[in-house]
């Protein structure tokens, strides 16, 4: 069996870690969404 993270579990990591929570107003979430991104790119080792 394959023990990788998938790309959508490291994604939900990311977002947890950067506190991106589901109350949040569009504006917060897209302020956050390049460190979600830019974890998960590093975590992925591209």
């Amino acid at each position: 069996a394959d023990s990788e993270p998938t790309w959508l579990e490291i994604l939900e990591e990311c977002t947890f870690e950067n506190g991106v929570v589901s109350g949040m107003n569009r504006a917060e979430q897209a302020k956050l969404q390049g460190c979600v991104l830019a974890c998960a790119m590093k975590r992925l080792g591209t």
